[in-house]
């Protein structure tokens, strides 16, 4: 059964655009083509449903040349008639960093569409959007909502406290005398203590999976943080996106697979992707071939 599981996701993930956009159109989806003044937008809208998929490219530099690149994005109906339809560039706000969808609205340049659709574009910069599922190129508007930076830095992969030792993952917390009741016992160790704080350093027991590791971590910072606004920002493996986009789409817009098998076959993309399964797994999921 996992076999058969495996495969599902990797030719999912090996779709590509063109692909993607076949399928679309066999799904009744009619293309809107927007050229803007550096690429093309290309809008699939279905008369009958909520969301939109647009394709638009972005620059990508690379040692030898530059080229356009194109990526899917997923959009509100209600977000794409508020901007118009408009050409949509894909924008990154420093070398490395991800790329946001963004529009020249009333009058202003590269105003990213997640602003937009919350309507804090005129806001200012300590106003920010979560990204919920950490995939920025997906902008519905159950994927969005406004934080502060503390909050928004939460949601990371890196914010997390999971660490590598002697080939065992585990994670590290520090906690007060009263937390310590909602820890499972035999589950932690104390490791030390700052007094001056008020708080006990512990860690976990060690975890040979990392995807186990981070599950745990998120459950036992669930009960810390209940009653409080950090319990909602809190870094969610089994709801990280980032890598895969095309899982939201056949979701989302193709809606060929239920959600309960968008969230299993995003958490066994997590797992393949830390070598929980074979070489051979982790060459085909990255289209990438190992040798003796």
């Amino acid at each position: 059964m996992i076999n058969e599981k495996l495969k599902q996701l990797i030719a999912i993930q090996k779709e590509n655009n063109e692909t993607l956009k076949e399928k679309l159109k066999l799904e009744h989806y009619d293309v809107k083509n927007v050229l803007g003044s550096r690429s093309l937008t290309q809008y699939f809208v279905n008369p009958k449903k909520d969301i939109v998929v647009a394709f638009a490219f972005t620059t990508v530099r690379d040692v030898y040349c530059d080229y356009k690149k194109e990526f899917p994005l997923l959009l509100d109906k209600s977000l794409c008639e508020k901007i118009g339809y408009t050409s949509i560039s894909l924008v990154r706000s420093k070398e490395g960093a991800e790329l946001m969808p963004c529009v020249n609205y009333k009058g202003e340049k590269n105003i990213r569409i997640s602003r937009i659709a919350l309507g804090v574009e005129g806001a200012g910069k300590e106003i920010q959007v979560d990204h919920i599922n950490r995939q920025r190129l997906c902008s519905l508007s159950e994927n969005l909502r406004i934080c502060n930076n503390s909050e928004n830095s939460r949601n990371k992969d890196n914010a997390t406290p999971i660490r590598l030792y002697n080939e065992k993952w585990y994670y590290e917390l520090e906690v007060t005398s009263n937390q310590m009741s909602l820890l499972e016992k035999g589950k932690f160790s104390q490791v030390g203590d700052k007094k001056a704080k008020g708080v006990i350093i512990v860690n976990s027991v060690p975890f040979t999976s990392k995807v186990d590791a981070e599950n745990s971590c998120y459950e036992v910072l669930q009960k810390l943080y209940e009653g409080t606004s950090v319990k909602d920002f809190i870094y969610n493996i089994k709801n990280d996106f980032s890598r895969t986009l095309n899982l939201l789409i056949h979701y989302y817009a193709l809606g060929d697979i239920t959600k309960e098998e968008m969230y299993e076959l995003n958490l066994l993309y997590w797992r393949v992707d830390n070598y929980e399964y074979t070489l051979e797994w982790y060459g085909k999921l990255h289209n990438m071939r190992f040798y003796a």
